[in-house]
């Protein structure tokens, strides 16, 4: 997670963060399973993909470019990974396909949101899960080739960002969906609770109310 201009670290169950290198904002990251850690440091026309070791250290860049490049994510070999570019041109935002050497780099979408892949189940055919016109949508693609697999379908409607494109998507390793939907953002309100979920407190008023720090 990023804090007070920090990529950091903590155990699942608890304990002290670990600050593992400085970032000026904070688009996004991923972790794999042979403990690499590719993210966006920030977001502007000057910022490259990095990768660090989860141990910490000094960050390397991995793209080869620098962009608004946002969040990336690994696929599950662990190599290639999808991120965002935005803010460019209309012939080169969208969804990008990547790896760790640098060696590959291609727009495998034109679609400026975040994605997130889908395993798959009983194939190698997973699905890239974006936004797109308010729509969520699956693109197919072979888990294994890592290619662009069909065309792209929806899978709800009234899908919205939560703000800087980032889709408010996420699926289980079994399959399992989450999404927001909705056309918009709607009222919320910022509460106080205990432990056991119990209200203790109403914080300012209603209102188009996002992402609360302590």
């Amino acid at each position: 997670f990023f804090a007070q201009n920090k990529l950091k670290k903590i155990a699942a169950a608890g304990g002290p963060a670990m600050s593992l290198c400085d970032v000026c904002g904070g688009f996004g990251g991923s972790w794999n399973r042979g403990n690499v850690i590719i993210f966006s440091p920030g977001s502007g026309g000057g910022v490259a993909i990095q990768r660090i070791a989860a141990a910490g250290g000094i960050p390397a860049d991995v793209t080869r470019t620098k962009g608004n490049y946002k969040f990336p994510v690994f696929l599950p070999d662990g190599r290639h990974f999808l991120y965002e570019v935005s803010q460019e041109s209309p012939d080169r935002d969208g969804i990008y396909l990547s790896s760790l050497d640098g060696s590959e780099n291609q727009r495998v979408l034109p679609d400026v949101s975040s994605v997130v892949f889908a395993p798959p189940s009983g194939s190698r055919i997973g699905h890239l899960l974006f936004i797109r016109e308010n729509n969520l949508m699956a693109q197919p693609i072979d888990a294994g080739s890592t290619q662009i697999v069909g065309d792209a379908f929806p899978v709800a409607g009234e899908a919205v960002f939560n703000g800087a494109d980032l889709a408010p998507i996420t699926v289980s390793e079994t399959g399992v969906l989450l999404h927001i939907s909705g056309g918009g953002f709607r009222s919320s309100q910022i509460v106080w609770l205990d432990r056991a979920g119990k209200l203790l407190g109403l914080v300012a008023g209603p209102g188009n109310l996002i992402d609360p720090s302590i």
